[in-house]
């Protein structure tokens, strides 16, 4: 099977690049071929280009969703598998203009908080991500861009 990885950091930034890694080792050991989209470096990758601190999400998700399109048209892919926040968006728009499969794999809390832990500065766990709980715990320049996400 052809299957493109989907990743924004590169290796040696997290504990979720290194399983990744591990993983996408596991499928070529088994014969399938694997392709990775990343702005960092790794085997067998098609480097995309990295977005300032501030990425504007909309140019960002467009960018990418053509990044994607092109590697998906040129090398047959079958499936993609997002690994992380900044390149899911992406990644699933693709995958439903190519009528393939996709995986999202949800490796932290991004989808549920804006600071992808779900703990505060002096590392106090909640349960919910609410505008209540950031304005509460947080510095307000990090309020105003969590609210921007």
């Amino acid at each position: 099977m052809k299957v493109l990885f989907t990743t924004y950091s590169g290796i040696g930034v997290g504990g979720a690049e290194v399983s990744m890694d591990l993983l996408v080792g596991g499928l070529r050991e088994r014969g399938h071929n694997v392709v990775i989209a990343s702005s960092g470096d790794y085997e067998n990758s098609v480097k995309f280009k990295k977005f300032g601190k501030v990425p504007f999400y909309s140019i960002h998700n467009k960018y990418l969703e053509k990044f994607f399109s092109k590697i998906v048209k040129e090398r047959g892919i079958e499936l993609i598998h997002a690994q992380d926040r900044l390149t899911s968006i992406a990644a699933i728009r693709t995958a439903k203009k190519f009528k393939i499969p996709v995986v999202v794999h949800f490796r932290d809390y991004w989808f549920a908080c804006p600071r992808s832990s779900c703990l505060t500065p002096d590392l106090k766990e909640y349960d919910k991500c609410s505008y209540l709980t950031i304005l509460k715990n947080f510095p307000i320049k990090r309020w105003l861009w969590d609210m921007r996400k």
